[in-house]
């Protein structure tokens, strides 16, 4: 509960700030830096911020339980900013980052991967809705559908492929064995000999 009243706190704080006003602040702090900053203070601020790069954050605050680090989340708000990504292939990418387990996927449907995990599917659809507006129930059904889908042809092709591989092992070893047992050489007569 307290956490998730800090992150309350947090995302009530950042739209304070406009995102014209946070890009002149962040100018004016580089400007003041690059004046009057020492070199040991700078080197500072680099070790912090790769430090905290490596840091999990709350996807949204309804659901603390779910995670990222801060680098894919920049990396989704980067995506939902521009007008080229479609929706479905922004949650896609949240979803298959939190859920990264293919055969999870391909053993389930929608209803499956809503009982295994409702609050990962959940965070990522208001995630996505707080951002675009019109990415409705409709979109999430048929895009968890699709994720699946697409996971058991992947299985599949990728098991078809070790089959044939196992398959072309096996005759090799066959034709060898058979080789070893015998190696018929034509002799003059064009009778064959066994060796």
């Amino acid at each position: 509960m307290l956490i998730q009243n800090q992150v309350r706190k947090i995302e009530q704080l950042k739209k304070t700030f406009t995102d014209d006003y946070k890009a002149k602040m962040k100018s004016v702090c580089i400007n003041f830096l690059t004046q009057f900053g020492t070199k040991d203070i700078i080197n500072n601020i680099a070790k912090s911020l790769i430090e905290n790069e490596n840091q999990e954050c709350f996807l949204t605050c309804e659901f603390s339980d779910v995670s990222c680090d801060i680098i894919f989340k920049r990396e989704i708000d980067f995506l939902l900013e521009s007008i080229n990504i479609s929706h479905t292939s922004a949650y896609c990418k949240i979803m298959t980052h939190l859920i990264d387990c293919v055969e999870d996927w391909a053993e389930n449907n929608y209803e499956g991967m809503m009982r295994k995990h409702k609050s990962k599917i959940m965070a990522a659809s208001i995630y996505i809705q707080a951002k675009r507006k019109d990415f409705d129930h409709k979109l999430i059904r048929k895009t968890i559908r699709e994720i699946c889908s697409e996971a058991r042809r992947y299985l599949k092709k990728n098991c078809k492929n070790d089959t044939n591989s196992i398959e072309e092992e096996n005759q090799s070893e066959s034709d060898k064995s058979n080789s070893s047992k015998g190696t018929r050489v034509e002799n003059d007569d064009s009778d064959y000999e066994e060796i």
